[in-house]
């Protein structure tokens, strides 16, 4: 079986109380699209190791780490 993977540099971008995922706003991601509106996504950072997230509360690219 071939399988190809994309993964892309993402960011959790959820900056308002109300929305599901605003406690990891600014997680810098890997992702890889696995469904018309769904991604799987890698921190690299922390100890969450993966999840499924919606791909609109993510942006692309990474933030700067302060």
């Amino acid at each position: 079986m071939n399988v190809k993977v994309n993964l892309e540099r993402m960011w959790i971008n959820q900056p308002s109380t109300l929305q599901s995922l605003h406690e990891h706003h600014g997680m810098n991601v890997l992702a890889c699209k696995i469904a018309e509106d769904l991604c799987i996504i890698y921190p690299v950072k922390g100890d969450v190791i993966s999840m499924e997230v919606p791909c609109l509360c993510l942006s692309k690219g990474w933030i700067d780490d302060e």
